[in-house]
């Protein structure tokens, strides 16, 4: 009841797996190594092995004479064809194992997206989950999946847990990968307006660019400064009576915090001295030789 090992580029038998009575037919799983075998007559029998170490994982009893096997290799589903039909038997399924996702990194305030996961023991009914919520899946092959992130994960800078799960039987979560949301550096475009005249009581300053948050730096002549968020391409600054009492010039910057971040450029906002204006002289009139 041995079934032999063959090695087909030699042709020879190279070992022998031990499997039930009258073995018929077998079907190789490629994607998961796996061998499973059918035979018996009066008590026909299916054994799951492991295609490496040649030992058996599983096996079934059945009612039903069976005469072929084929196992589908994404599902991991064995149909099998017998005197009273076709029989279906889900297989065993394994822990997936995670290697790599690419990309493994992107920025905060991004759009929707998705990254390629590869490993070992990914099927089609395989789970992907984001932080322990499922996520939209594309199977590419056994060995890749492709996963789709929506923009709500990417509204703060951190990692995201990711987490392959493949369904019963067996099955179960693999190991976590972690996808790291970075912190963009600010960049101030443009500021609306760039110049007021000293002694100017206070204006708004609108601060154009990109890469606000509400945890956003701001920083005018490298001292901190409160702001208003209006979106991440734009911000606002009150600048004081303080700030245009004198002419000169204010530096603006703009920072964000790890991972990833920095901070920007400055932008100057110029604050002009005024022009004088004579508004009497007095005496209006001297004489002559006087």
């Amino acid at each position: 009841n041995d079934l032999p090992i063959i090695d087909l580029t030699t042709v020879t038998v190279t070992g022998a797996i031990p499997v039930q009575k009258h073995p018929k037919a077998s079907s190789f799983n490629v994607c998961l190594n796996t061998l499973s075998v059918i035979g018996g007559e009066d008590r026909p029998w299916l054994q799951v092995m492991d295609a490496q170490a040649w030992t058996i994982k599983t096996s079934y009893a059945f009612e039903q004479k069976l005469k072929d096997i084929k196992v589908h290799p994404y599902l991991n589903t064995a149909i099998m064809a017998g005197k009273g039909g076709l029989t279906i038997q889900d297989l065993p399924n394994p822990v997936p194992e995670l290697i790599s996702l690419s990309p493994d990194n992107t920025l905060r305030g991004g759009t929707a997206f998705s990254f390629t996961l590869t490993g070992k023991g990914l099927l089609s009914t395989t789970e992907i989950d984001l932080n322990g919520a499922k996520t939209d899946t594309t199977f590419l092959s056994c060995g890749s999946i492709k996963a789709a992130v929506p923009d709500t994960y990417l509204l703060t800078a951190g990692n995201i847990e990711i987490k392959a799960v493949n369904p019963a039987p067996d099955g179960g979560p693999s190991n976590l990968l972690y996808l790291n949301v970075n912190n963009p550096v600010p960049i101030i475009a443009a500021l609306q307006p760039t110049q007021a005249t000293a002694g100017t009581p206070g204006l708004t300053l609108n601060v154009l660019g990109a890469g606000f948050f509400a945890d956003t730096t701001v920083y005018i002549n490298n001292a901190p400064r409160a702001f208003t968020l209006i979106n991440q391409t734009q911000l606002q600054i009150a600048l004081t009576p303080a700030d245009l009492e004198v002419g000169g010039y204010l530096d603006i910057t703009a920072s964000n915090f790890q991972p990833g971040g920095g901070i920007s450029a400055p932008a100057r906002f110029t604050v002009l001295n005024p022009v004088p204006t004579l508004t009497a002289i007095d005496p209006t009139t001297i004489k002559a030789n006087s």
